[in-house]
């Protein structure tokens, strides 16, 4: 299976799903390249790999830019150059999810939720083992109500599945960039 890296810094509270849709896109540009630290596009190409306004992403650089995820220089007439700084951790999202997210098949909520639970995997933390919707919307910025319609599209979607504990608390499995999970599913080899 086929990861793009994302930095876990992107996925505090402070960052909404734009700007971490726009990481990810500058993110794949950066494994593309093969850890290339510098990434060439245009606001254009970005705006339309994350379905987003223009206004949307130059709003969203800018923040990042602020935050120190990327140096950006402008260039005359042409793309601009993103630097993508240094990170000690990563999530690794799987390309066939952000496949999904480009051909409209999920959203970037749905998306930009599930890394949340992905970065949750990662960080070994026990809260996927069990949880329920206010938990999961405390540590995202979704209200309860948005949470339970995502979780929901995400079963539907075959990217998580459920397993009820008690009368609001359940345990989620990530099918999706979970390597223990595919592994045991007969798929990739290497676990983390």
């Amino acid at each position: 299976m086929d990861f793009t890296n994302l930095p876990r810094k992107v996925l505090e509270k402070k960052f909404n799903t734009s700007d971490q849709v726009v990481m990810l896109s500058l993110m794949q540009f950066y494994n593309k390249k093969k850890n290339s630290t510098t990434c060439f596009k245009t606001v254009k190409t970005i705006s339309e790999e994350t379905l987003l306004d223009e206004r949307v992403v130059i709003r969203s650089t800018a923040k990042l830019e602020k935050e120190g995820l990327i140096i950006k220089e402008q260039r005359y007439n042409t793309s601009s150059i993103y630097n993508i700084c240094d990170f000690e951790k990563f999530i690794m999202v799987p390309l066939k999810l952000i496949e999904k997210f480009q051909t409209r098949k999920i959203s970037d909520d749905l998306l930009m939720l599930y890394v949340k639970l992905l970065g949750c995997y990662y960080t070994k933390d026990t809260f996927l083992e069990e949880t329920n919707d206010k938990q999961i919307s405390e540590k995202s910025f979704f209200c309860r109500a948005k949470v339970k319609d995502l979780i929901e599209e995400m079963k539907k979607a075959k990217l998580i599945k459920t397993e009820k504990i008690g009368k609001y608390a359940y345990k989620i499995v990530l099918l999706e960039g979970n390597p223990y999970y595919e592994i045991n599913q007969g798929g990739i080899k290497n676990a983390i």
